[in-house]
């Protein structure tokens, strides 16, 4: 699976669609298991999608964006070669000041915001944003 997607699309392959698209036409085909969604604050949701153990996603769609994707945590294994390989395509010379994380372009957003994440009690992702 991991040579068959590139490093880009598999932390960003969720981002602008809505669970509907995402059920119907995703990367991964139907190895890609819904395993549950939670409302969240300020009228966002979050949904889990999972490939295996080590391999799974949350989705963070946010309601008043037309219900898409707004931001997206991979949890993969050899996450930090993962994140060194995006940060080669880092936008040279731009910074978040909020984020040690960078930005790669992408031709339907512009920019995408790529962090490091580790919360309590879960492994470390990469989150992608639409900013």
């Amino acid at each position: 699976m991991q040579n068959q997607i590139s490093t880009s699309v598999l932390f960003t392959a969720f981002l602008g669609l809505t669970e509907k698209q995402i059920d119907l036409n995703n990367p991964f085909g139907n190895l890609l298991q819904k395993m549950g969604k939670q409302d969240l604050d300020s009228n966002m949701q979050i949904i889990l999608y999972m490939l295996s153990q080590q391999q799974y996603f949350e989705v963070i769609i946010d309601k008043d964006q037309n219900n898409i994707v707004v931001s997206q945590k991979t949890y993969w294994s050899d996450i930090n070669h993962y994140y060194n390989l995006l940060k080669e395509k880092a936008i040279p010379g731009l910074s978040c000041g909020y984020s040690d994380g960078f930005y790669v372009r992408a031709p339907q957003f512009g920019k995408i915001l790529c962090e490091m994440v580790s919360l309590p009690g879960k492994p470390r992702c990469i989150m992608t944003s639409i900013e």
